[in-house]
């Protein structure tokens, strides 16, 4: 049995986009590290949960990560950062 990796984001930071390159549409998603990170379409969460040992935890949800956009935008190079 495999197990789908997923990608874990914050229930209330998705927003409407567009890609600037393929003009795909996208729903943006900020992840528990703070990022932001595009996924195809309007991608439902799974598995939405809080974490009751913190005060004022917020909402989290798990995306597959199959549905990020850089996995399938044909031009995702044009928009990696350099790592350092």
């Amino acid at each position: 049995m495999t197990i789908e990796p997923v990608v874990l984001v914050l229930v209330d930071s998705q927003g409407p986009g567009t890609c600037r390159s393929c003009r795909a549409r996208l729903t943006w998603y900020r992840t528990i590290a703070g990022k932001a990170m595009p996924f195809d379409g309007a991608p439902a969460l799974r598995n939405v949960h809080r974490d009751m040992t913190q005060v004022d935890a917020p909402w989290v949800g798990e995306l597959p990560r199959s549905a990020v956009h850089w996995a399938t935008c044909p031009d995702a190079e044009k928009f990696r950062r350099a790592r350092g």
